[in-house]
C-alpha cells in the first residue's frame, strides 16, 4: 500500500502560489467540486491537498478491515463496491462506489462484517475524514465544502433508491440496461466516460451479482442488446451506442 504526505486544511492566508501550484494539478475531487458549484480557492486548494495523500489497494482488498482502516474515504481511481455475502457462497452487490464518490463505513460494524466494502480493481483511496469534519464545522468559509457533502450525499441516496428499485420492479433486460446508464452517468461526471464509452472493470459474475441474475442471464442480455446495436462490449470497455433508446428502456430519469 502507498501513502504519501497527509493533508490539511489551508488557512486564509495561504500563499497564491502555492494555491495556483495544487490547482494547476488536474484531480478528481476538484473536478466533481467545480461540478457541485465550490469556488472557493482555498476548498479547491484544501481538496487538492486531500488528493495527494492517496492510498492504493488492490483488487480484491477489504476497504474497511484492519487497525485504523475504518475511515471514511473518497475513491479517485478505480472502482469499489460493498457486497453482502451469504454462507452458501452467494452475493449480493449493494452498491457500487466509483471514481469522486464517498465510501463510507458502516456505522453498524456488523454489516461491515456481513458486507464488507471490497475493491473491484486496483483502487486509489484518500481519507475523507478532514473533509467531513470541515463540511460540518459550520463556518462560513467552509460553505462549499458543505455544499459538496450534501450534494454527495444526495447523489448517494439516489443511487440506492435506484439500486433498489432495479432489483425488485424491473425486467432482467431494464435492470441491465438501467445499470449500464447509472455508470455512464456516473463516470460522465467525473470525465471517466467520454461519448458514452468507459471502461468497466467487472466481469458478468459481478454484473450478474449486481443485478440479481445468473450468469447466463446476463450474458443472453448483453448478447441482445448487442444485436440490436445498443451497445459494444471490447477489452474492458462499453459503449453505450444508443443512450437514449437505454434510458427509454431503463425508465431511467435521474436529474
Amino acid at each position: 500500500m502507498l501513502a504519501t504526505r497527509g493533508a490539511s486544511l489551508p488557512s486564509e492566508t495561504i500563499r497564491v502560489q502555492g494555491v495556483e501550484t495544487a490547482l494547476g494539478q488536474s484531480g478528481v475531487l476538484q473536478s466533481v467540486a467545480q461540478k457541485m458549484g465550490v469556488a472557493g480557492i482555498n476548498e479547491l486548494a484544501f481538496l487538492a491537498e486531500l488528493e495527494s495523500a492517496s492510498q492504493e489497494r488492490a483488487c480484491g482488498a477489504e476497504l474497511f478491515t484492519g487497525h485504523g482502516n475504518h475511515a471514511p474515504r473518497f475513491v479517485l481511481q478505480g472502482w469499489a463496491a460493498r457486497v453482502r455475502c451469504l454462507q452458501d457462497g452467494r452475493r449480493q452487490v449493494v452498491e457500487f462506489c466509483l471514481p469522486g464518490e464517498l465510501l463510507l463505513p458502516a456505522r453498524n460494524p456488523a454489516i461491515d462484517a456481513a458486507a464488507p466494502a471490497l475493491a473491484l480493481s486496483d483502487i486509489a483511496l484518500t481519507d475523507a475524514t478532514r473533509f467531513l469534519e470541515a463540511a460540518r464545522d459550520g463556518f462560513a468559509r467552509h460553505d462549499g465544502l458543505r455544499a459538496m457533502h450534501q450534494h454527495l450525499l444526495r447523489r448517494r441516496e439516489r443511487f440506492g433508491v435506484d439500486h433498489v428499485t432495479r432489483l425488485g420492479a424491473q425486467t432482467a433486460y431494464e435492470r441491465t440496461a438501467h445499470l449500464l446508464v447509472d455508470f455512464d452517468e456516473r463516470l460522465a461526471f467525473v470525465e471517466l466516460s467520454r461519448n458514452h464509452t468507459f471502461a468497466m472493470p467487472l466481469s458478468q459474475v459481478v454484473l450478474a451479482q449486481a443485478l440479481g441474475l445468473s450468469v447466463v442471464h446476463v450474458n443472453r442480455v448483453l448478447q441482445q442488446m448487442r444485436r440490436e446495436n445498443l451497445i459494444e462490449l471490447r477489452g474492458g470497455r462499453v459503449c453505450l451506442l444508443e443512450p437514449a433508446r437505454l434510458r427509454e428502456v431503463a425508465d431511467f430519469h435521474r436529474a
